[in-house]
């Protein structure tokens, strides 16, 4: 889809923003804003897929392994530990029920994720890996330029280099699409330096791809640290302004074909219900949506992986145009 840009009218209603912003929903914003109004104005949800669950799956798993005693972080141990998650984060919700009646659909996802586990000792040795409980799938929470910035952040290690990392269950994304997936970790990097009683940054962010498996670390500068925190609270200040005049920046292109809002997104499909409307809302609810009630922070609960898997598909579709 060709990339266009165009402001839509809504619908709020009662509907607030969210306390907080979270790195996936700024991110989100800097797509499309009217994704951002329907994913965290009006905290549509849709429904979780083999990505997702790849992506949930692993991460218990990993957190639980590095919560282990160092010398019995093996193989073994994580293979034990997948098995354990699989059961609690999956079989035991019932918004997995259609992905696990699907026996081939199941399979493949339970070998991705085992690959993903047990890519973790091709990247490195857990047992030498020095990490604390609390540093382990830890929220930070800052005021950046105005912004109120909250994420979850899967690791962090401090022993004379603090790093602050994230896996990804999904593939490594092309050079330059590399600097936006490592935009999240320059927001933790922030948050974390503006809480912080000295204003110490972290010294390092990286990104550990499990599917291939690959790290990918860059040094975190002041000057750049500090540049981004103001980027933050410039986007913070644009949502706050698009929510109180009811109309939000519409932006189109390759991955439109891949939003669970295009078929409600006027500037995607023609004759489309003005966002926030009831039949807005009632056709989202057909499609297999759900909506959160009340006013809550927007967090990183639901891993990333859905997003990251439609914007490699989405550079694939742009390279072949």
């Amino acid at each position: 889809m060709a990339r266009r840009e165009g402001i839509v009218d809504v619908r709020a209603g009662s509907a607030a923003l969210p306390s907080s912003l979270s790195p996936s929903r700024a991110k989100d914003f800097e797509q499309c804003g009217l994704k951002f109004f329907f994913a965290a104005v009006l905290r549509w949800r849709t429904p979780p897929t083999e990505h997702t669950a790849v992506g949930n799956v692993g991460h218990d798993a990993l957190e639980r392994l590095y919560l282990l005693p160092p010398e019995k972080r093996d193989t073994e141990a994580a293979a034990e530990l997948l098995s354990d998650a699989w059961q609690r984060v999956l079989v035991g919700d019932d918004a997995y029920v259609d992905l696990l009646s699907d026996p081939a659909l199941a399979t493949d996802t339970r070998a991705r994720a085992e690959v993903a586990v047990g890519n973790i000792f091709a990247l490195e040795d857990p047992r030498r890996i020095v990490v604390d409980a609390g540093e382990l799938e830890c929220w930070t929470a800052a005021d950046l330029f105005g912004a109120p910035i909250r994420g979850r952040i899967d690791r962090m290690t401090d022993t004379g280099v603090w790093r602050v990392a994230d896996y990804k269950t999904g593939k490594v994304p092309a050079p330059r699409y590399v600097e936006g997936a490592l935009a999240g970790l320059f927001t933790y990097a922030a948050s974390l330096a503006a809480s912080h009683p000295d204003r110490r940054i972290p010294d390092e962010v990286e990104l550990l791809y499990l599917a291939e498996p690959r790290r990918i670390s860059r040094p975190v500068v002041r000057t750049y640290l500090l540049d981004h925190a103001r980027k933050l609270g410039a986007t913070w200040a644009t949502i706050v302004a698009a929510h109180d005049a009811a109309v939000w920046l519409a932006r189109t292109g390759p991955l439109c074909g891949w939003c669970a809002f295009a078929p409600v997104c006027p500037m995607v499909t023609k004759g489309a219900p003005v966002p926030g409307s009831a039949q807005s809302d009632e056709q989202l609810l057909a499609m297999g949506l759900t909506r959160g009630r009340g006013t809550a922070s927007v967090e990183d609960t639901a891993r990333d992986d859905d997003q990251d898997a439609a914007e490699l598909a989405a550079s694939g579709t742009e390279e072949l145009s």
